[in-house]
C-alpha cells in the first residue's frame, strides 16, 4: 500500500507540474521565444554572402532558423518554405532564404514571422511573371500581398527586386477559404547590384497545390490589359457623352439654317408658317451611329462603335417677326448613347450614357452673309461602364461601374456665307 501511495503522490505532483505557469513542461518552444533570442544581439551586418537581404541582425543564425523549421513542421505550412530537393544528395535539405524575407524592425532583417490561420475567406494579391513555370512544377504562387499594388509599390513595399528577373506583368487574385495556415510578416529590405528596396509591407507565403489554388482564383490577368481596360473605360465614357453633345450641335446647326432658303426665294408665307410652328414649340427626334478603327501608341488596333438617339422639344422665344434681326431658341432634350470599344487583345469596354437637360441657341442676322451665333447646353444623367479583360488560365475579369455624367457645352462662331451655297464658319 505504501508503494502504491507513493506512486499516486508522484503522479499527482507531475500533473500539477505540467499545469503550472512556470512548469518545466508547460509548453513547447515558440517562434516568439526564438525571436527574443535574436533580438538580444542587434549588431548588424549590411550584407551576408549569398543573400540579398539587407541589414541582417547577427542574432540570426542557422541554428536558430533550424529551431524555427522544427516549429513549422508541426503546422500546415508548405514544406517548400523551409526545404528544397537536392539532386546531389537525393534528399530534401533545409534552406533559409525565405526566412530572410521578414522583419520585425523597419529597415533590418531579423526573420520575424507569424503563423496566420484564416478565420474567414481572405482575398490575397500577387504580381509576377507568367504562371507556366509554376504550373509545370505542380504548384501555383508563393508570395501574396494584403492588397493590390502596382509594379512600383510591389518592388518598394514588398521588396521585390527587378534584379531577380520578374517583370511583375501578371496580376493574380485569390479568395483563400477559412482554415488555412500561412506564413506572414512584414517584408524585410533587399539589395542586389545597387538596387535597394525598403520593404515594410505585410506579406504572406503560401504555395499550394495547383488544382486547389486554381479553384480559389478570382482573376489572373496580364497587367497591361488590366490598365488598358481602365484607360479605355475613361475614354469610352468621354466619347459617349461627347457623341450626344456633338449630335445636339448638328441639330442646332439645322435650326440655324431653317428658313434661310425661303427668304432667299422670296416665299415669305412659308417663312411665316415655319416661324409660327417654332413659336408654338415642336418635337424633334434624331438617331446617330458611327464606326471607327484606330491604332494606339503600342501599335495595338482598336475598333469603336457609337450609336444613340435623342428626343427633344424646342420653341422660338424671340425673332418671329420679319423685321427681327435675330432669333433665339430654348429647348429640352433626353438622349441615350452607347459606345463599344474593342482592342486586339480582346479587352472590351461598353459604356451607356442616359442624360437629359436644357439647351439654348441665339442667331444674329441669320439671313445675312455675315452672321454670328452662339449655343449652349447643360446635360446630366447616369453612366454605366462594363469592362471585360481576358484572363490568364481562363480566369478573366468583368467589372461594372455606375456613376453620373454632366456635360456642359458652349459654342460660338461666325457664319461667312459664300456663293453657290458654300459657307465658312470659324468656331
Amino acid at each position: 500500500m505504501d508503494f502504491l501511495r507513493r506512486v499516486s503522490i508522484i503522479s499527482v505532483f507531475l500533473v500539477f507540474a505540467l499545469l503550472l505557469p512556470n512548469g518545466r513542461f508547460v509548453s513547447a518552444e515558440t517562434l516568439a521565444d526564438i525571436d527574443a533570442e535574436i533580438q538580444t544581439n542587434k549588431t548588424i551586418q549590411a550584407h551576408r554572402p549569398g543573400l540579398d537581404a539587407y541589414n541582417i541582425y547577427d542574432g540570426v543564425t542557422d541554428a536558430r532558423l533550424d529551431r524555427k523549421i522544427t516549429i513549422l513542421k508541426t503546422t500546415n505550412v508548405n514544406s517548400r518554405f523551409y526545404q528544397r530537393w537536392d539532386n546531389t544528395l537525393g534528399a530534401y535539405v533545409a534552406v533559409y532564404d525565405n526566412f530572410y524575407s521578414f522583419t520585425g524592425t523597419v529597415g533590418v532583417t531579423d526573420t520575424k514571422l507569424d503563423l496566420v490561420t484564416t478565420a474567414t475567406t481572405q482575398r490575397l494579391y500577387r504580381r509576377g511573371a507568367g504562371a507556366t513555370s509554376e504550373i509545370s512544377r505542380g504548384y501555383f504562387g508563393a508570395w501574396w500581398g494584403d492588397k493590390y499594388r502596382g509594379i512600383q509599390g510591389s518592388r518598394d513595399e514588398q521588396a521585390i527586386l527587378a534584379a531577380w528577373g520578374s517583370d511583375l506583368n501578371r496580376i493574380y487574385v485569390i479568395d483563400m477559404p477559412a482554415g488555412y495556415t500561412l506564413v506572414g510578416g512584414n517584408a524585410s529590405p533587399m539589395e542586389k547590384n545597387g538596387e535597394y528596396r525598403a520593404g515594410g509591407a505585410y506579406q504572406y507565403y503560401y504555395s499550394g497545390a495547383l488544382n486547389t489554388m486554381l479553384s480559389w482564383l478570382v482573376y489572373a490577368l496580364y497587367a497591361p490589359d488590366y490598365l488598358k481596360s481602365y484607360s479605355g473605360a475613361v475614354s469610352s465614357a468621354q466619347q459617349a457623352g461627347r457623341s450626344i453633345a456633338a449630335d445636339l450641335g448638328l441639330h442646332l446647326n439645322q435650326t440655324r439654317y431653317a428658313g434661310i432658303r425661303f427668304s432667299e426665294g422670296g416665299a415669305s408665307s412659308d417663312v411665316a408658317k415655319l416661324r409660327q410652328v417654332e413659336r408654338e414649340g415642336e418635337f424633334w427626334l434624331r438617331g446617330f451611329a458611327g464606326n471607327s478603327n484606330y491604332g494606339e501608341s503600342d501599335n495595338s488596333a482598336v475598333n469603336s462603335q457609337t450609336s444613340g438617339m435623342s428626343l427633344g422639344w424646342q420653341r422660338l422665344t424671340s425673332g418671329g417677326r420679319p423685321a427681327d434681326k435675330s432669333r433665339a431658341y430654348i429647348g429640352l432634350m433626353a438622349a441615350q448613347a452607347s459606345y463599344l470599344q474593342k482592342y486586339a487583345s480582346n479587352v472590351e469596354n461598353k459604356t451607356q450614357a442616359t442624360v437629359g437637360g436644357i439647351y439654348g441657341l441665339y442667331v444674329n442676322r441669320p439671313d445675312s452673309a455675315r452672321s454670328w451665333y452662339g449655343h449652349w447646353s447643360l446635360l446630366h444623367g447616369g453612366l454605366t461602364i462594363n469592362n471585360t479583360v481576358p484572363g490568364e488560365l481562363g480566369y478573366g475579369l468583368k467589372q461594372e461601374y455606375n456613376g453620373n455624367i454632366t456635360v456642359l457645352t458652349l459654342e460660338n462662331g461666325v457664319s461667312l456665307r459664300q456663293k453657290y451655297g458654300w459657307a465658312l464658319e470659324p468656331q
